[in-house]
């Protein structure tokens, strides 16, 4: 039994609690998102943190990107929720998964989520290595760029024109 505000994820039917973000780990979400929310194409696009995502078969789990960005075509049809609801999950598949590496995460767990953040239809994940300033892009299992802040990220068809320097996201974590 969790704890009513628990963060969790469902995995082969069980709830599975996970740690929140740190605070390095939520600034640097903040910053990307207020960036996509500025790039967003439709007020119907979908920008959204440490939200849970059903993800449909062949992973059939419950995920809970640290960040995550829906297209339009993506956002389903019953969204928003009717007044008065706050549904535990969103039933869509993010155009974009974003997860912060917080010193509580396993790369046995990472992988995982990437691999079935892509199996799924995920079309851009990025894993975040806020310590060491590195991003990780990944289109595909092999099609992966690592990122530093000299570089500017994009997130390819994700959200096609997005585009930041790296260095503006890591700035509030940057001392003078």
């Amino acid at each position: 039994t969790l704890p009513p505000d628990a963060l969790y994820e469902v995995i082969d039917g069980e709830a599975k609690e996970i740690a929140p973000m740190g605070a390095v780990s939520t600034v640097f979400a903040s910053e990307l998102a207020i960036r996509l929310v500025g790039a967003r194409r439709s007020p119907r696009d979908v920008i959204a943190v440490e939200t849970l995502f059903a993800l449909p078969a062949p992973v059939n789990r419950r995920r809970r990107p640290d960040l995550a960005y829906l297209a339009e075509d993506r956002v389903p049809a019953s969204w928003p929720p009717p007044l008065g609801s706050d549904p535990p999950f969103i039933d869509a598949v993010p155009s974009l998964a974003v997860e912060v590496v917080s010193p509580t995460d396993l790369a046995a767990e990472l992988e995982e989520k990437l691999r079935e953040y892509l199996s799924v239809g995920v079309m851009t994940v990025l894993i975040v290595y806020p310590m060491e300033r590195t991003i990780y892009v990944h289109e595909s299992k092999s099609r992966v760029r690592a990122l530093t802040v000299t570089d500017t990220l994009d997130v390819g068809n994700a959200l096609p024109g997005f585009s930041v320097k790296i260095a503006e996201l890591f700035a509030p974590l940057t001392r003078q």
